[in-house]
């Protein structure tokens, strides 16, 4: 008697020898024991089944395509990270209002339910938000959402180094749609000695340690300085700030009650300047699928002394699913008709449904049953507790790929070579640990001595297809 023992990955098994394995004719073989964790495969996106589509009466449809792939129970949460992306790139923020400041994340609840959470978020600051200690201390945000400077005697306050306000860590720009504006209250160019303006901008940190990636700058047509967009560094020459008007010498274009602002949306970030008479993008950048869910943090840095520079109606759609605090109540929230001309029309949002159409696998997957419309700001798609692997009992067949055996199967009404079936009652572990208590030996088809040197086996469902397997199965052969 010969004992063979295979390893296997993906339920495929293989044995390679250094020297030849005899087998007598009329031997007979038998499965000793067979050990896997078996991987399930839950997703499937294909190229009729992979769109979705969210609807809400008056707004833009939120339309987009998963990549065709298929997922198991190890890999599922990467169909969802995805879901994440592509939901949160395709929102269009149009004059209805409704889709301004809102996005989209997945979670998973500790009994494994899936849920799909449609957010809003408020275009609201407060000063409370201001952390006091990492900024600095010469300037400040008012109880009226205006940042200003200190004092301006103190002639130390009059550098060319901006002073920074930073806010807490919860308060993190939107991954979805939204906008992060303020509006210029006083812009004063007091001389040559006057480091005048301020900038507002999107950093990869809360602390002043990040990097700030987006940011709009104005400054006196006099002043030098080195701009910062997309990340990368620009000298003044290439990218000049924007100069605000300067009575002696007649130039800039900027003045008070300009608006500077940022948006998000439809996969792109853009900086505005907001005039009566029209806008001036600045920069339009399109976001990579790690820039779309990347945590930005709203900063800004306030030049020269107290009465040379004041920002007001300082607005930023922060991140809802990270804002830790109460952020006022739903009619001051987005009462705002002078902010930008995309929130012009808003008022408070009309109470409307969010309506989803998803491929019919997902919705099998999360084995959707929920809708909840919780009010103007809040939807989700639920899952039943537990996603639906479509577990069934099994009988598991061992099949040997290069040695025949007298055996056959009524499906397909032919010789088969099988050598053990496995009942078993499938569990979401996947494991199975198989020995038999009595063996069963198959007769080989071979009617003369054979020498072997590499043998090969496989575990198929009861379907009679492959099933996926971890790399670290064991199966254990007689020969006798």
């Amino acid at each position: 008697m010969k004992l063979l023992r295979l390893s296997g990955n993906n339920a495929d098994f293989e044995a390679n020898f250094n020297e030849n394995i005899e087998i007598p004719k009329n031997s007979k073989i038998c499965l000793k024991n067979l050990s896997f964790k078996r991987i399930y495969e839950v997703l499937k996106f294909v190229p009729n089944d992979k769109t979705f589509l969210f609807t809400m009466n008056g707004e833009a449809d939120i339309s987009f395509n998963m990549t065709e792939r298929t997922y198991t129970n190890k890999n599922y949460e990467e169909a969802l990270e995805e879901l994440d992306i592509l939901l949160n790139k395709h929102i269009t923020m149009t004059n209805n209002g409704s889709y301004v400041g809102l996005q989209g994340q997945h979670s998973i609840t500790n009994s494994k339910q899936v849920r799909i959470d449609f957010r809003k978020s408020p275009t609201y600051m407060e000063a409370s938000y201001v952390n006091r200690t990492v900024s600095s201390q010469n300037v400040s945000m008012n109880r009226l959402k205006r940042i200003v400077k200190v004092d301006g005697n103190d002639p130390s306050i009059d550098s060319q180094i901006p002073d920074r306000i930073f806010f807490d860590d919860d308060i993190q720009f939107t991954k979805g749609s939204g906008l992060f504006s303020c509006k210029i209250g006083v812009l004063v160019d007091n001389g040559t000695n006057n480091h005048t303006g301020f900038y507002m901008g999107l950093s990869t940190s809360p602390n002043g340690s990040g990097e700030v990636l987006y940011n709009i700058e104005i400054r006196r047509p006099t002043d030098s300085y080195t701009a910062i967009s997309n990340g990368i560094v620009v000298n003044g020459i290439t990218l000049q700030p924007q100069n605000f008007f300067n009575s002696t010498t007649n130039s800039g274009n900027l003045s008070s009650n300009d608006i500077l602002e940022i948006t998000k949306d439809t996969g792109f970030i853009s900086g505005f300047i907001r005039q009566v008479q029209g806008f001036t993008r600045i920069f339009h950048h399109q976001l990579s699928d790690e820039d779309q869910l990347k945590p930005l943090y709203p900063v800004f840095g306030v030049y020269g002394s107290s009465e040379h520079t004041s920002i007001s109606l300082v607005r930023c759609t922060v991140d809802p699913f990270q804002i830790l605090r109460p952020v006022g109540n739903l009619g001051t929230q987005y009462l705002n008709t002078h902010i930008t001309s995309v929130l012009n029309s808003v008022q408070v949002p009309p109470e409307l449904t969010l309506n989803a159409i998803m491929p019919l696998s997902f919705e099998n997957f999360i084995n959707i049953n929920t809708f909840i419309d919780l009010d103007s700001t809040f939807w989700r798609f639920s899952g039943a507790e537990s996603f639906n692997l479509n577990l069934e009992d099994e009988n598991y067949v061992v099949e040997l790929l290069n040695l025949e055996v007298e055996s056959f199967d009524s499906t397909r009404q032919k010789r088969m070579n099988i050598l053990a079936t496995i009942p078993a009652e499938n569990t979401t572990t996947g494991i199975l640990n198989y020995d038999v208590n009595e063996r069963v030996c198959v007769s080989l088809s071979n009617t003369f001595d054979l020498q072997l040197r590499n043998l090969r086996a496989r575990v198929l469902d009861k379907n009679l297809e492959p099933i996926i397997t971890e790399n670290n199965a064991i199966m254990t052969i007689l020969i006798e």
